[in-house]
């Protein structure tokens, strides 16, 4: 009992370190648009040996904190959890440990879904079995890793056309926003000369050896067997410096859209 009274001190300081910083108050106000009532933890980790679980449960106190969100509503689940993080968490937190995932639309439509570095694996499941709208966690659109589009679409096939949706709305938005016009990207003229009197000198091709270049094949990222049709990503930056390390790295707010039940 006194080793868990200890973590319970050092949970405590942490959740004095998150709280008042930047990170913390980019979180609330991304937070504070979605109307939630429950907040349900997948893949925390074990939160008296890790260092990262510990730091990352101190977030969710603050959420729940700032949300007014009564421990009941708060439920978590790690296949990991120790018989010392269970009684952490029920005792001291009152929180609910449960294995079991609710799925009816009216629970999800109004539970936040904190997954911090939740496995590619968890979060398909997730998107094939439970259908979330909001996901705290990982940036979907850094899951891939080193898998290449093929391997990442063949193995986990939802959460890898969540981010192909994810990667062509970022990709649409960074083209809008920088996009130029002919006119202003047109040469200077010098000084004397008409536009019409520059001659473009070409150099002559040489018949060289084509190289062999590794080309994807092209992939069907049909939305027939999904939930989702559209996707908001919005990172929370964490400092490299901060005294969490690396606990909430590539954090981000992941909303998901349904498919509208009408539409053809």
């Amino acid at each position: 009992m006194a080793s868990l009274e200890n973590v319970q001190k050092r949970l405590a300081s942490h959740v004095e370190t998150i709280q008042s910083t930047e990170f913390l108050e980019q979180s609330l106000k991304l937070l504070r648009q979605l109307p939630f009532k429950n907040i349900r933890c997948i893949a925390l980790g074990s939160p008296t040996q890790e260092f990262q679980a510990l730091y990352q449960l101190a977030l969710l106190k603050l959420l729940a904190k700032e949300f007014d969100i009564p421990p009941a509503n708060i439920s978590l689940y790690d296949p990991i959890f120790t018989d010392d993080d269970v009684h952490l968490l029920t005792t001291f937190e009152k929180y609910v440990v449960d294995e079991n995932e609710q799925t009816s639309p009216q629970y999800t439509s109004e539970t936040l879904y904190y997954m911090p570095h939740a496995p590619r694996s968890v979060t398909d499941r997730f998107l094939a079995n439970v259908k979330p709208n909001w996901i705290l966690g990982n940036d979907v659109r850094v899951t891939a890793g080193s898998l290449s589009q093929a391997k990442f679409l063949e193995e986990y096939p939802r959460l890898a056309k969540l981010v192909h949706i994810a990667e062509v709305r970022h990709t649409d938005a960074k083209e809008a926003s920088t996009n130029v016009s002919t006119d202003s990207m047109a040469s200077p003229r010098t000084p004397g000369l008409q536009q019409s009197e520059f001659k473009v000198v070409t150099r002559r091709k040489r018949n060289r050896p084509k190289k062999h270049v590794y080309v994807e094949p092209k992939l069907d990222y049909d939305l027939v067997d999904v939930y989702f049709d559209t996707i908001t990503v919005t990172r929370i930056d964490s400092p490299d410096s901060a005294p969490w390390n690396d606990s909430f790295s590539d954090l981000a707010l992941n909303v998901i859209n349904p498919i509208e039940p009408n539409r053809n």
